[in-house]
């Protein structure tokens, strides 16, 4: 154990070791030296130590101007995270503290302005159902306790020079515990595929991009033993005729295409802007008995979307009232008239006439 080249410590050639090979003696020293193996070594604790230094000297990616810089100042936050949240021998598992599985739901304008149930399926990880998340093929026999850090979970590392903290255990991955045979089903990764489903209600009138998080319902984590969240986002899916929602007083822009002769007599149209969900017959009446000036928006009132809770809009019972759909005209002019037409030019011409 002489020298503090960390090759010749961890007893390698530095021409030929690979990263595996550093691993691997690393774990044979530290489980060689390891001070609950030889409690009668006064210097077992010391031997110890220089093997996990060498071994993060070799392993680590930064450089010592990373975590010491110049101006002598260390980041706390990080070194902090290391002692206290990795003390207890198990990592700290932050996909279970936020949401790691995201699911989009596409609401309609139906959907939007009643609300309702959606049908959700996804993908996600759960507990291996045949080694019940341990990942071993017989539990009972198969899980042993850690060479390496002797179940602890942890090993003693040199985060800042002078200063040791206690690391995960790089045998155990900081679960204090080995797997001998793998389960044949997950393959010891603790988790399996699969397809779930669930029903989700929703009220009416949810902005394009809100979500909720269901907590418990993500993916299962077998460091923590836990399931994260599940965050459902809900998004516009709108149809190409609707071109704008003001969402403050809930008025629908709808665009509405008309031929030459719609914007010369007027014409009678059913939408069906909310599917076959508005009124007795699922449409909504639009009517036009004169000239339509395709510069002017025509409204039919209340027929949008509930009005936000900061909208001046009036207040009918307990709720705001809905918006308008307000409906701009994309006029299809001919490309040629028909030669009969022609005999009208001078009426036009009057009719017309500035």
């Amino acid at each position: 154990m002489n020298g503090d080249d960390p090759y010749h410590v961890l007893e390698l050639d530095a021409a030929s070791a690979s990263d595996e090979d550093i691993r691997k003696a690393y774990k044979r020293l530290a489980l060689k030296y390891h001070p609950d193996k030889n409690p009668n070594d006064p210097d077992a604790h010391e031997n110890f130590q220089r093997i996990t230094t060498a071994y993060n000297s070799l392993t680590s990616k930064t450089t010592p101007s990373d975590v010491v810089p110049d101006n002598n100042i260390v980041n706390f936050d990080d070194l902090f995270n290391h002692l206290f949240n990795q003390s207890t021998g198990h990592r700290v598992d932050h996909a279970t503290q936020q949401a790691d599985l995201r699911a989009t739901i596409p609401l309609s304008l139906h959907d939007i302005r009643y609300g309702g149930v959606k049908h959700c399926e996804f993908n996600a990880l759960d507990k291996c159902s045949q080694c019940a998340g341990t990942g071993a093929r017989d539990p009972s026999h198969d899980i042993v306790t850690c060479p390496t850090c002797a179940g602890k979970g942890v090993i003693g590392a040199c985060l800042v020079p002078g200063f040791i903290a206690q690391m995960p255990c790089p045998g155990c991955d900081g679960r204090g515990h080995a797997v001998q045979r793998t389960c044949p089903r997950c393959k010891g990764s603790c988790v399996e595929a699969a397809v779930r489903t669930l029903n989700i209600q929703f009220p009416p009138n949810l902005q394009n991009g809100h979500e909720s998080r269901l907590h418990g319902r993500g993916n299962y984590h077998a460091m923590s033993k836990r399931y994260a969240d599940l965050l459902i986002v809900f998004s516009w899916s709108l149809p190409t005729d609707c071109t704008r929602i003001d969402t403050l007083n809930g008025d629908v822009h709808w665009r509405v295409p008309i031929d030459f002769r719609d914007l010369l007599c007027g014409f009678e149209r059913r939408l069906y802007v909310y599917g076959n969900h508005m009124d007795d017959d699922g449409s909504i009446k639009v009517q036009c008995d004169t000239y339509v000036d395709p510069n002017s928006p025509y409204r039919v009132r209340f027929a949008g979307l509930p009005a936000s809770q900061h909208s001046d809009s009036p207040v009918r019972g307990d709720s705001p009232v809905r918006g308008d759909l307000v409906i701009s005209w994309q006029v299809g002019f001919p490309s040629e008239l028909p030669p009969q037409t022609l005999r009208f030019k001078d009426v036009l011409k009057k009719i017309f006439k500035r």
